[in-house]
């Protein structure tokens, strides 16, 4: 993966250097919304950025998650973190230098739990702790370079008919 980022790193450094501020900012922009696109799309099909299923959810932890379990096993036959997935707890950030895309707010640390694999409490009533299975979200992906690579010349295309 890490190959294929720097390869993406060096086929675009050259083709950055040759825009304004301004059409580097809009270009970010441009692979921000794709980025997220793409996210929100692998977290609806419970998949990691590389294509595997995340762990289902286990019935014991939301039976000792309170006294609701009845209410909550059923709220939990939904896909898991489909409220994640929302554009507005899963934000992009546009800079000439940079396309930012992370969660923010509370949902950060419920993302970075799942995304790591960490230990929290099952719920905010109680001290029950668990470790949760790693459930990667963000990454990139080898289909992740090939859509940026795809909105890079996409802009680069409108960029040179506007000239």
């Amino acid at each position: 993966m890490n190959a294929d980022l720097s390869e993406l790193q060096n086929w675009l450094a050259p083709l950055l250097h040759a825009l304004a501020p301004a059409q580097r900012r809009q270009l970010a922009a441009q692979v921000a919304r794709a980025v997220r696109q793409q996210t929100q799309r692998t977290m609806r099909a419970q998949t990691s950025p590389e294509g595997q299923p995340w762990e289902k959810r286990r019935a014991e932890l939301l039976a000792a998650s309170g006294p609701r379990a009845a209410l909550r096993q059923r709220a939990a036959r939904g896909p898991m973190m489909r409220r994640l997935a929302l554009a507005r707890n899963l934000k992009m950030q546009a800079t000439p230098d940079e396309a930012v895309v992370a969660f923010v707010g509370r949902v950060q640390r419920i993302a970075a739990v799942h995304q790591w694999g960490l230990s929290d409490r099952v719920s905010s009533r109680n001290r029950v702790m668990h470790t949760y299975a790693a459930r990667p979200m963000l990454g990139i992906s080898p289909e992740m370079t090939d859509i940026i690579r795809a909105a890079v010349l996409d802009h680069l295309q409108k960029a040179l008919q506007k000239e």
